[in-house]
């Protein structure tokens, strides 16, 4: 019997009916999963919050990594998964579970609040229909993640890596690079998962900045003291993709309190010897981050 043989025995002993609008492709192959936990990163000791785990074929291999002082901490929206996820539990006490809508909780509260100040890392395998909204979350409300790996289908890698290129970049790439930097660990075949997908996935990893090799030490500094400011700020840089900063940051209220004219714009943007005409696409997150604070030093 294959391994993908051996879990759809399972799901079916187990009653389950997989839910394609949950984008729910099980991975089966254990030596494939133990990868996976390496490219991540994980280390003994430490904590990982998990997206996704589904029937826990990763969620085995990250606890294995962390072991024998770490914990994995796994949201699940799927409520029938619950009896695989607890026979997991039962064999692995660092595994805990919660059968929530990973969108609707707050990681900065839910999960630190279990690690006990544990080194913490992500692993989420992420529905296309949710991909940028859960990468932004795991950014602005775990900015201080060691690392960060998202199983993502592969014509959103191609979107990634071209808005890196600044073709069509936008607030997710420049809180990536506020971040840290992006590594494909590993190109998955459709065939490895069960169903099988209509497309093809990739593995891909967020590595924190150190203070040897940050890129943009403005922005990730933003991103830690203050992410969901620089969150808001750059979803306004990029309102309208097409339109400058100018138009797209007038009438918007910074922070909340304070709503900018197109002159203060303009004069920030001369007085860091930027064009007046510049879109959020022609900068990168430090020249935005400049902004920002120019911008808010004047509140």
């Amino acid at each position: 019997m294959t391994q993908q043989e051996d879990l759809k025995r399972k799901l079916e002993a187990a009653g389950l009916t997989l839910k394609y609008r949950l984008g729910q492709n099980f991975l089966a192959d254990r030596a494939l999963t133990r990868s996976l936990a390496g490219f991540a990163g994980v280390t003994p000791g430490d904590a990982v919050l998990e997206i996704g785990p589904g029937a826990g074929a990763l969620s085995q291999a990250l606890l294995d990594a962390v072991a024998p002082d770490g914990m994995v901490v796994a949201y699940e929206i799927d409520q029938e998964l619950k009896p695989l996820l607890q026979d997991l539990a039962a064999r692995y006490p660092a595994f805990q579970f919660e059968l929530q809508d990973a969108v609707k909780v707050n990681f900065s509260q839910d999960f630190l609040n279990r690690i006990d100040q544990r080194p913490y890392r992500i692993a989420a395998n992420l529905p296309y229909y949710l991909t940028s909204k859960l990468m932004e979350k795991c950014l602005c409300e775990l900015p201080q993640a060691k690392s960060m790996a998202f199983m993502i289908q592969e014509d959103v890698l191609e979107r990634l890596v071209d808005q890196g290129a600044k073709k069509q970049a936008g607030p997710l790439t420049a809180l990536m690079q506020s971040y840290g930097t992006l590594h494909i660990a590993k190109h998955i075949p459709a065939t490895a998962f069960y169903p099988r997908p209509r497309v093809n996935s990739a593995f891909i990893v967020l590595r924190a900045y150190n203070q040897a090799n940050n890129l943009q030490p403005q922005a990730a500094a933003l991103l830690r003291q203050e992410p969901l400011k620089w969150q808001s700020f750059l979803h306004s840089c990029y309102r309208q993709r097409r339109k400058t900063l100018v138009n797209n940051l007038k009438n918007t209220n910074l922070n909340g309190k304070y709503r900018l004219d197109a002159d203060k714009v303009k004069t920030t943007l001369q007085n860091l010897s930027l064009r007046e005409d510049s879109r959020a696409e022609n900068l990168d997150p430090d020249e935005l981050a400049q902004m920002y604070q120019r911008l808010t030093a004047a509140i």
